[in-house]
């Protein structure tokens, strides 16, 4: 498992995280063969780490539920195992059931990303080489333990909020 330490919205008002995406990817090479026997879980913590009580969605990924494209990674392309050419689809995990509106009242969460201990799917990661300070890793024993140095490639996630406005009424 892998996760991150992200900014959040701030608002007096509270906000949570609704819907957080995650590009799941098998080589070409793969795919075809793929039975839809595999899972990616995410999981949502309010605050800067993997502390305290989780909000956890866990999904089969199944290809005919998902809109697949060819993707070539770059050369140097972290995680790729030298198989350039990948089938990527986002996955939707949607979080509005399960984390109550407003809830959410500090200005940081901690999102996290796992999938099968044998390495499919893939799951897309940046390949920008960003501040380690802000990435865990949960290496399969249970502990998250925060990466260190300067240079770390981050999973791919794309996160939606949903903020509580006062009304204001004239």
């Amino acid at each position: 498992r892998d996760g991150l330490n992200i900014e959040g919205p701030t608002t007096s008002d509270g906000w949570r995280p609704t819907t957080v995406e995650v590009m799941a990817m098998f080589p070409a090479w793969y795919f075809d063969c793929y039975a839809d026997e595999n899972s990616v879980t995410v999981e949502i913590y309010e605050g800067p780490s993997p502390t305290g009580q989780a909000y956890r969605l866990n999904r089969r990924v199944r290809k005919s539920e998902l809109s697949w494209s060819a993707l070539r990674l770059p050369a140097d392309a972290d995680w790729s195992s030298n198989d350039r050419e990948q089938i990527a689809a986002w996955m939707t995990f949607d979080f509005s059931d399960q984390i109550p509106p407003g809830s959410f009242d500090r200005s940081e969460l901690f999102v996290a990303v796992g999938w099968d201990s044998l390495g499919f799917p893939n799951v897309g990661y940046s390949n920008f080489e960003l501040p380690c300070a802000a990435n865990w890793t949960d290496y399969g024993d249970g502990s998250w333990r925060q990466n260190t140095g300067a240079d770390c490639s981050w999973p791919m996630m794309r996160i939606s909020y949903e903020r509580i406005v006062p009304e204001e009424c004239d």
